[in-house]
């Protein structure tokens, strides 16, 4: 027997939005198992699924990762936490895993013995599980509960293949989609589904909305999104032929989708910030991805092969000289350690090994250069305190045409 050695090199990629410095940050999963499913409850607790029953949970901001007993080997491909105790995540063989104890037991609920793709919760008590049966005789289907995921109901549903995901604007509407490209919106609380021209046939895997009338579905290399809740379905032009796998909006007409290149085992990140409309596209240096979920506008992580994690934060790109000086509010865009220190910390630029030379400047509280040192990128750059008086210094790295990353250093 072959045994797996995980090795994790730390990685940051940083990309500029809109003014805004938007950050991906490799955590350490402590395990190699494919990660299929996150559920992102606050700053501080986060819960992902996957193969063989995997489930981990973080209670610090995804510093660490522990490993949960699910009591299943079955591949674990969704979950969801109404609350830092009470959850439901879902997989292959109908297996549905209910805790209301923040993970420390899970309890099996016989539903099906058909996958299950998907697992919502709109309120709660009120969550819809989805999946169904591919192949000869594919069929769809939906199942709800009302009393917080201890019983199930199946829903009635025409659809001709696996429904992967599901969604709601309000108690009474909501959206879910399969995988022959059919989108369904039901508006009495799932008790009937109409099916909608989705305006492809293409396999759709995920959708999202943002409001009442804006939603984004999408599968493979289809995107597709509606401005009038449904009523008709437009798609649009993907940046990439890559896979892309699951959306989600964080913020008004803010989304991302998140996906890789199958053959190559590559991670494709996709952001929008017009409701779908158009789509950038940007390359970390990860496995595919598969997952994301978001516990509010400046954080979520997303989840991918291999023990992928990464950790998404959003905060205002900073200006900063002496006479125009803002301390950044995303005070860890890049990596340093230690921190604090009372001798020197080391910045990480080793995500930035394409971008040429770089600037690194350190300022004091009052806008004041103390350090400034250039690097040709793929370094760890040392910063030394020596003279320099103890307390907070920020600093931030760029290029010729545009700043790559910023942060805080405290010395004691």
């Amino acid at each position: 027997m072959k045994t797996k050695l995980l090795i994790i090199i730390p990685m940051l990629f940083v990309c500029t939005v809109q003014g805004q410095v938007h950050t991906f940050t490799t955590l350490n999963s402590s395990t190699v198992q494919h990660l299929l499913g996150v559920s992102a409850i606050d700053a501080n607790t986060t819960y992902v699924c996957g193969n063989g029953g995997t489930i981990l949970k973080t209670t610090n901001g995804g510093s660490t990762w522990q490993a949960q007993v699910s009591g299943t080997s079955q591949d674990l491909y969704s979950i969801d936490f109404t609350d830092t105790n009470n959850g439901v995540a879902v997989g292959n063989g109908g297996t549905l895993l209910r805790t209301t104890n923040g993970g420390n037991t899970w309890l099996p609920i016989n539903i099906t013995t058909n996958y299950l793709r998907c697992i919502y919760f709109y309120d709660a008590n009120t969550g819809y599980a989805t999946g169904g049966v591919n192949g000869s005789g594919a069929y769809g289907q939906i199942f709800k509960t009302t009393n917080g995921g201890a019983t199930w109901v199946a829903q009635t549903i025409i659809s001709n293949n696996i429904i992967y995901a599901i969604k709601f604007t309000d108690a009474l509407t909501g959206y879910a989609c399969d995988y022959t490209g059919t989108i369904f919106k039901t508006i009495n609380a799932g008790v009937s589904w109409q099916a909608q021209n989705s305006g492809t046939a293409n396999p759709l895997v995920t959708i999202d909305f943002n409001n009442a009338s804006n939603g984004i579905a999408l599968g493979n290399t289809t995107i597709t999104i509606t401005t009038n809740s449904g009523n008709t379905w437009t798609t649009v032009t993907s940046p990439t032929t890559n896979y892309v796998g699951n959306v989600q909006f964080y913020d008004t007409n803010k989304a991302i989708a998140v996906g890789g290149n199958v053959a190559n085992n590559t991670g494709t990140i996709l952001t929008t910030s017009d409701g779908g409309t158009t789509w950038n596209i940007s390359t970390p240096n990860t496995s595919r991805l598969f997952k994301i979920d978001f516990a509010n506008s400046n954080l979520g992580y997303i989840v991918g092969l291999d023990g992928t994690i990464l950790k998404y934060s959003c905060g205002k790109r900073v200006i900063a000289t002496k006479d125009n000086f803002v301390i950044n509010t995303s005070s860890n865009n890049l990596l340093v350690q230690p921190n604090p220190t009372s001798t020197s910390a080391a910045i990480d630029l080793t995500s930035f090994i394409n971008l040429g030379v770089i600037t690194l400047e350190l300022f004091d509280i009052t806008g004041s250069t103390v350090i400034k040192r250039t690097s040709v990128g793929g370094e760890l750059v040392t910063i030394e305190k020596n003279n320099l008086a103890s307390g907070l210094y920020i600093f931030k790295a760029y290029t010729a045409d545009k700043i790559i990353g910023t942060g805080k250093l405290m010395f004691n």
